[in-house]
């Protein structure tokens, strides 16, 4: 485990134990530890994605946009090895700090239209991906429920 469930971490420290070469994008792989990091962004001024964190009887999860912010998204980089990877390490960025939510599996992938950052409709795919365990531990939940 790299870090707990609900802790919150700086962008610097996610690259250097990640790996991950470059700007910390909303997909990232880290090909030395063949791992993928993905991180969801508050929606607001130059961020078009609409991701939707959820919790339930059934499971928790997040409804996370593919990347690829004008025209239609495509089943590429970060995209196709999220898809192909099914799980991430997922984290909730919050002005400039990052939630550490923990590994998530993809239930499903769908394709659905939202407009882009030029306001123009456009297909994006749309990641149904669970926590791995049955529930939010209570430290992330208690986090969760702050924002």
């Amino acid at each position: 485990m790299f870090f707990e469930e609900g802790d919150w971490i700086d962008k610097d420290t996610i690259k250097k134990v990640f790996n991950l070469k470059g700007y910390a994008r909303g997909i990232n792989t880290s090909k030395a530890q063949n791992i993928i990091v993905c991180i969801s962004a508050e929606k607001g001024p130059g961020n078009p994605y609409i991701d939707k964190w959820y919790h339930n009887d059934e499971y928790d999860g997040i409804l996370y946009t593919g990347e690829g912010q004008k025209g239609d998204q495509k089943l590429t980089r970060g995209n196709k090895n999220l898809a192909d990877k099914r799980k991430a390490h997922f984290f909730r960025k919050v002005k400039q700090r990052y939630l550490y939510c923990g590994e998530f599996l993809l239930k499903e992938c769908k394709q659905k239209m939202e407009n882009g950052i030029d306001g123009l409709p456009r297909i994006v795919f749309k990641f149904n991906i669970k926590y791995s365990g049955n529930h939010y531990p209570e430290k992330l939940r208690k986090e969760m429920n702050k924002l």
